[in-house]
Formats: C-alpha cells, sequence, structure tokens
C-alpha cells in the first residue's frame, strides 16, 4: 500500500541477498487491483526460493506533466519517486521460509 491506497501496478522484485546469489534468477511480480502479487521466479506464479531477499517496488504511471514522448521511460515516472528502487541500497527486506504461504505487507511512505 502507498499512503493506504493499493499500488495497482507496481512491479516487485525480490533480489536474493546471500553470498553468490547475485546472479540467480530474481523473483518478481506485479501488484494487482487490491495491491496483492504472486511472485514468479522460474514458472507462473510458483513464488520465491528460500533465503533473504532486498526488496524493490517500482510504480511507474502515466506523467501527467508529458503530453507525448516516444523518449526514454515513455513519459511515465515512479509515483514512489524511485525511493524504493534500488536493490543496493534497500528500504525493504525479505525472509521466505519453507512454510506455506509467506506473506509480507509493504506500507510505502
Amino acid at each position: 500500500t502507498f499512503q493506504n491506497q493499493p499500488c495497482n501496478g507496481a512491479l516487485v522484485v525480490f533480489h536474493p541477498l546471500a553470498a553468490g546469489r547475485e546472479n540467480d534468477p530474481k523473483p518478481v511480480g506485479t501488484t494487482r487491483d487490491d495491491g496483492t502479487n504472486s511472485l514468479t521466479t522460474f514458472a507462473e506464479d510458483d513464488g520465491a526460493p528460500e533465503g533473504e531477499y532486498a526488496v524493490t517496488i517500482v510504480w511507474n504511471v502515466k506523467n501527467p506533466k508529458v503530453k507525448f514522448s516516444l523518449g526514454e521511460g515513455g513519459g511515465m515516472m515512479d509515483k514512489l519517486g524511485g525511493r524504493y528502487g534500488n536493490p543496493k541500497q534497500p528500504l525493504l527486506k525479505a525472509t521466505i521460509t519453507a512454510q506455506e504461504n509467506n506473506t509480507h505487507d509493504f506500507d510505502l511512505k
């Protein structure tokens, strides 16, 4: 959620933190209308392997100041201002365990 509202269409990526796992596939998902998502690593909605992750979230929306753009970014902007998009300096982290139904709620400011 962002300002107590679901982030519909935000890209969520889990970046492995364990040494030697930097080049592993990154679990990724896009949030639904209600703000939830399911991660995909190898097959659709298969979740994420066990481990520690830096979490990035980028919520690209149309920039109201751009009428038309063919250039880089296509007139889009990160509604979160890039605050949650740097995996090298993550503001969000998550741990995935072997238990069923790992869930993580991120209340973005």
